[in-house]
């Protein structure tokens, strides 16, 4: 079985147009799909700090949409590092009790 995660990379400083990241990425971890479909991406944590590592002077964001209800983050790497990753928080609106009059 494994947990399925729909990911999805963006550059936010320093990327080259001309480079295909999300291409790079899967060439590198020898996966055919990673973008496009939820998938078993077990070492993605690693496999960004590689990727980050050889372009240091890009930031990198991925984007994780799990199976899950609720398991979404981001985590951002430059330089080789993960730099920090941030969980999603899903906060009801407070109910307007003007409604019921």
């Amino acid at each position: 079985m494994g947990y399925y995660t729909q990911y999805a990379l963006e550059t936010l400083q320093g990327g080259d147009s001309n480079i295909d990241y999300q291409k790079e990425l899967c060439d590198m971890v020898d996966y055919e799909y990673l973008f496009d479909e939820p998938t078993k991406w077990y070492e993605h944590h690693e496999d960004m700090k590689t990727l980050s590592k050889k372009h240091p002077k890009v930031l990198f964001l991925l984007h994780g949409d799990g199976e899950e209800n609720g398991d979404m983050w981001r985590a951002y790497y430059y330089g080789g590092e993960c730099k920090e990753r941030i969980e999603a928080e899903i906060v009801f609106k407070e109910f307007d009790l003007t409604k019921i009059k």
